[in-house]
């Protein structure tokens, strides 16, 4: 199922049934558009490694993570990252240069909100100009799209095709 230009997406709401307890924290569903991740709970402006309200520590920094976190356009693939987070579970779409960057740091959440679910397994890809995130198979998916990646551009296709194969 594509899930066009979405942005963030949480176990939640790819539906994979992979927490192993009750999601008592951080924010779920999907969102659009270019604050995504900003409403988690540490507030605007967090810094990497900062305490939160209530003793826990926080991580990240929420303006610069709504930044990185703007829409995504592309040509290919390649242009489309995805960057997971473990505490969250979430998936985001961030563009390849901010990828390199290693912007996953900049992600803001506090220990306090930590899911105690697996990570969701996503295809980042380019589809009408634009990086979104296909919902792969949860039990069915490499490991590798646990984790931060990238899209893979088609590789063509060279020799004869088959049109019918059997015994």
């Amino acid at each position: 199922m594509w899930l066009g230009p979405v942005i963030v997406l949480s176990v939640a709401a790819l539906g994979a049934g992979a927490c192993s307890s009750s999601n008592s924290g951080g924010s779920g569903g999907t969102a659009s558009g270019g604050s995504a991740g900003a409403d988690s709970g540490s507030g605007s402006g967090g810094t990497s490694g900062s305490a939160g309200a209530d003793g826990g520590s926080c991580h990240g920094d929420a303006t610069k993570w709504a930044t990185v976190t703007q829409p995504v356009s592309c040509t290919k693939n390649s242009d489309c990252c995805v960057v997971i987070n473990g505490c969250l579970n979430q998936a985001q779409v961030v563009s390849k240069q901010n990828y390199d960057k290693g912007v996953d740091n900049l992600w803001p959440y506090c220990d306090k909100e930590c899911t105690a679910c697996m990570p969701p397994a996503v295809e980042v890809l380019c589809n009408n100009g634009q990086c979104g995130l296909k919902e792969l198979d949860y039990m069915d998916a490499s490991a590798d799209k646990h984790m931060d990646h990238c899209g893979v551009d088609a590789t063509p296709v060279v020799g004869p095709l088959k049109t019918m194969l059997g015994c």
